[in-house]
Formats: structure tokens, C-alpha cells, sequence
């Protein structure tokens, strides 16, 4: 979330206004946080458009890999590594699927529980990437 949408979720449900490092920082701090958030939500769109005009790519997900950590979102970046996984597994890269779905999946455990669906479908994506069903997918025209 960005710095307003945290600060107003925080007050409305916990009625507090938060003084960490994150929310207390400088406003231009907060402005490229903002704007990181942005792209992050930007890059998860073009990732999970499967239309046969969509745009992203291994790159596309490295960058959101790259943006979570900026933003040291480490729990959820199991999200960002999966797509990376998913990018991977398009094209039929057994070494970077499981180089992703590995990450996704230790992250996974830890942060959602190793019998949570979201860990069990990377877990899937790990043992047989060939497998799976985004393995070498071909978009319908």
C-alpha cells in the first residue's frame, strides 16, 4: 500500500498514527516508496495477463523481485519470486523455474505455513516444473 492508504488503514482500524521508519521518513523517501508501490502494482498486472497481447517477461519479473526487496516486503516477495517461476516455465527454462520456485517456496513455508495453498502450489511448481500446467505455455490466438 502506499504511504496515505497505510496511514488511513491504520488509523481507521487501529486508531493510531504509526511513527516507524517507514512512515516517518522524509516526504521524498515516501514519494519513491509511493511510486515503487506504483510499478509493483503495474508489474503484477502485466504478469498475470496470459492474452495473447500481453508484454511481460523474465525481466518483467526480476524487476518486481528487485522492487520487493527495495521495498523489504520479505514475506510476500514468495509472490514475486513465483511469477518469476512462472515467466520461467512459459519458456521452458528448467534452471530458472526451479532457481524461483525454490525461493517462492522456502519463503512460502515460512511466511504463509507449509500446508497453506499458495506453499503447496509452489512446492508442485519445485518437484516437476515440466509438469506443470505453464510448462512451455502457448498463449490461444
Amino acid at each position: 500500500m502506499t504511504h496515505a492508504q497505510r496511514s488511513k488503514r491504520l488509523m481507521d482500524q487501529w486508531g493510531f498514527n504509526c511513527s516507524c521508519s517507514a512512515c516517518s521518513a522524509p516526504a521524498q523517501e515516501i514519494s519513491a516508496s509511493d511510486t515503487r508501490i506504483a510499478r509493483i502494482e503495474a508489474l503484477q498486472s502485466q504478469l498475470t495477463d496470459l492474452s495473447p497481447t500481453r508484454n511481460a517477461s523474465i525481466a518483467t519479473a526480476e524487476e518486481l523481485v528487485s522492487l520487493y526487496e527495495e521495498e523489504s516486503l520479505s514475506a510476500p516477495i514468495a509472490e514475486a519470486y513465483y511469477y518469476a517461476a512462472l515467466e520461467c516455465s512459459y519458456s521452458g527454462d528448467l534452471g530458472c523455474v526451479k532457481k524461483w520456485a525454490r525461493k517462492a517456496a522456502e519463503v512460502g513455508r515460512l511466511w504463509r505455513g507449509p500446508d497453506h495453498a499458495d506453499t503447496r502450489r509452489w512446492e508442485a511448481l519445485l518437484a516437476d516444473p515440466e509438469a506443470h500446467e505453464t510448462w512451455l505455455y502457448k498463449l490461444e490466438e
